[in-house]
């Protein structure tokens, strides 16, 4: 019996699982990596090694399936793709509009599904009604350039109003239905959507600490697998949990790493939009005897995202966003409001800027 083996490397043998005693018989006869094997059968391995035929036998199956397997790593790797792919494939990411027209174009065309976006700010400056806003709007159809799919929301502060979202919803749906009848679309033959269509296609968690939000994390990969329709994985707020409830920085510092490649993990392979929203936090610096805004976590969460807005409210009570990350745009600040209707432009013209939150 034979087991050819076509090799054209130099792995060497002692990184195969070989019994000790057949390992030393093959090194003392030259035998020392893997294409010196090729051809070789049991027979004539027995001859020139001492190697038992049964013994021999077992050790060329070895090799063969090393073998296998090291070409099956190389199909793998033949899967590269090249720039121009990358590039078309980006030309096809389907994004979650806001209903801020000035918002979406800063991002090309909204919150983008296979990626993480986050909404940083202050209290009341609006992360809570963007998470709303784009549940809601998750379940735009196609028909009319949405997603079509469903929310998942883990609140972990109460954020989720109920109320705010029935009246951001009404208003979407009043929304598309004439967006629909100016396409040419007349209404419901086209356009079916409906307030009880959204309400039922967003599935709310809430979680008290960051046990359960790290065990709901766990079991999104199986909840997104058995319901495909699942476009938008919301967690309002992030923060909280993680700064109220734990103290232990090295236990904190290795949730937030894992929490981190789970999420990104789970936005690449299901192609769904993970938003999350952060609190800011003051940092001091000595040097300067100043202080600034920065987003919350710390420094290692602030590499996570793909995307990061940070908002913020004047002393006038006027909105901005400022898109403060982003993987193929410059940093922007534009306006925005939010009314009973949900996230909106502002009625007057904004200017682009860089500067810091």
């Amino acid at each position: 019996m034979e087991y050819p083996c076509e090799i054209s490397y130099g792995k060497a043998i002692t990184t195969l699982p070989l019994n000790p005693t057949g390992l030393g018989k093959l090194l003392c006869a030259g035998l020392n990596t893997v294409p010196c094997f090729a051809s070789l059968n049991q027979s004539i391995l027995n001859l020139g090694t001492g190697i038992s035929v049964k013994e021999a036998e077992q050790i060329l199956k070895i090799l063969c399936q090393d073998v296998k397997l090291s070409f099956h790593k190389f199909e793998q790797l033949s899967n590269i793709k090249s720039a121009m792919d990358l590039h078309l494939e980006e030309q096809k990411v389907e994004h979650i509009v806001t209903f801020c027209e000035a918002l979406d174009s800063m991002l090309d065309g909204g919150i983008p599904l296979g990626e993480v976006t986050e909404f940083c700010g202050a209290p009341g400056t609006g992360k809570s009604q963007f998470c709303l806003q784009l549940a809601v709007n998750a379940c735009i159809p196609k028909c009319i350039g949405g997603v079509e799919g469903e929310t998942v929301y883990i609140d972990t502060e109460g954020s989720f109003i109920i109320d705010r979202l029935v009246d951001i919803a009404r208003s979407a749906v009043a929304h598309c239905h004439q967006v629909s009848v100016t396409q040419g679309r007349h209404g419901q033959s086209q356009c079916d959507l409906t307030m009880e269509k959204i309400l039922e296609s967003i599935h709310c968690l809430y979680c008290n600490g960051y046990k359960e939000l790290m065990a709901i994390i766990l079991l999104l990969q199986k909840i997104l697998s058995q319901n495909q329709k699942i476009k938008l994985v919301v967690v309002d707020n992030l923060a909280s949990l993680f700064r109220q409830n734990l103290n232990d920085m090295n236990l904190r510092r290795l949730l937030l790493a894992t929490l981190a490649k789970t999420l990104l993990k789970i936005a690449a392979d299901f192609n769904v939009a993970v938003v999350l929203t952060n609190q800011m936090t003051t940092k001091i610096i000595p040097r300067e005897g100043n202080s600034h805004l920065i987003p919350a976590i710390g420094d290692t969460w602030a590499h996570v995202q793909t995307n990061k807005v940070v908002l913020s409210v004047d002393c006038h009570g006027d909105r901005s966003a400022l898109l403060y990350k982003a993987s193929n745009k410059k940093e922007t600040r534009l306006p925005f409001e939010i009314n009973n209707d949900g996230i909106r432009d502002f009625i007057h013209s904004y200017t682009q800027v860089r500067q810091p939150p």
